[in-house]
């Protein structure tokens, strides 16, 4: 074997190890219930596990997710799923429930267990912005996350256990060559998105239904000072609603911000830096979700996965 073949395999090797496959999926907005969304991609994946799944959700109702769990189950599957307090007695953990899955919850009517998360046989996990509801995969503005890594998958499992078993641990990140993964409340999630927001050298877009967080807003707004072009959509019906919404004031200090035309709910958490870096996950821009919500923050360093939430943003937008 010649030097070059070696050191070829070698850094192949490497590459395998310390990489992370991630694809990208979008909610679909037009067209008939159950046709061809993300729910059917997520049910294929749960069809095929071989040993367990672990589901942490806040909206748990969509049939052919809860169907493929009850499945998964019966087929000796070990299934287990933690959500908040107030969504326990929802039909779809009923249902689950009365097969014989454990239900379990954060038990504190104070914050949310806002995840929506799913690790399968300990390799695939799912997240994103998106409740795994139908609106969710075929009204809303929602976005999901696949990444196949058992290292990733161990991190997840980790706060997934926590979870379920009442216990405050703090889950340390997983920082990894294209991924980054954060939960809260373990670490401040407004830090690491002030942190990238302050490393940005050209452009700086956000889709996002919830954004009172004052700190991230000032760092937009000193982003845009030194040159950065800052833009973002909220979501209408929540900035409305929303008495600390941060639309008036990043207006209010030049930054070109739109309102969505969904009719129905523009939910994603999306921060794009520099056609580079995707920020997502469960996490609202807001205090409560940094600092008390159990929540998680993923980050995809990812230019090919980037351009494709920019087309996202620039459909949304479009829309007027």
């Amino acid at each position: 074997m010649t030097l070059l073949k070696l050191l070829l395999m070698i850094f192949m090797t490497s590459y395998l190890l310390f990489s992370v496959e991630v694809e990208c999926f979008f909610s679909k907005t037009k067209g008939r219930f159950y046709k061809n969304g993300v729910d059917n991609i997520i049910v294929k994946d749960i069809n095929r596990a071989k040993k367990s799944i672990f589901v942490a959700s806040y909206y748990l109702t969509n049939k052919q997710i809860i169907s493929a769990l009850k499945s998964a189950y019966k087929n000796g599957i070990s299934v287990k799923i933690v959500t908040d307090d107030k969504r326990v007695k929802d039909r779809g953990y009923k249902i689950l429930n009365g097969v014989g899955i454990d239900i379990h919850t954060d038990s504190n009517s104070t914050t949310l267990q806002h995840n929506k998360f799913i690790v399968i046989d300990r390799y695939i996990v799912w997240s994103g912005s998106g409740n795994y509801t139908v609106y969710s995969f075929y009204r809303n503005n929602d976005n999901y996350i696949r990444v196949k890594s058992k290292s990733v998958a161990k991190r997840y499992i980790k706060k997934f256990n926590a979870l379920y078993n009442g216990k405050k641990e703090k889950i340390t990140p997983y920082k990894g060559r294209n991924l980054e993964v954060y939960f809260s409340p373990d670490e401040e999630l407004n830090r690491v998105i002030i942190k990238y927001i302050n490393r940005a050298k050209k452009s700086i877009k956000f889709m996002l239904f919830a954004f009172t967080d004052k700190e991230i807003a000032d760092a937009l707004i000193l982003a845009k000072k030194r040159g950065v072009t800052v833009e973002g959509i909220f979501d209408r019906v929540q900035n409305r609603y929303q008495h600390y919404s941060k639309y008036d004031y990043l207006k209010s200090n030049n930054i070109a911000v739109y309102l969505d035309n969904n009719r129905y709910k523009l939910h994603n958490k999306v921060l794009i830096v520099d056609n580079r870096y995707v920020l997502t996950g469960s996490y609202n821009y807001t205090h409560k979700g940094s600092s008390q919500n159990s929540e998680n923050l993923i980050v995809i360093k990812n230019r090919q996965i980037a351009q494709k939430y920019i087309n996202e943003y620039n459909k949304i937008k479009s829309i007027r």
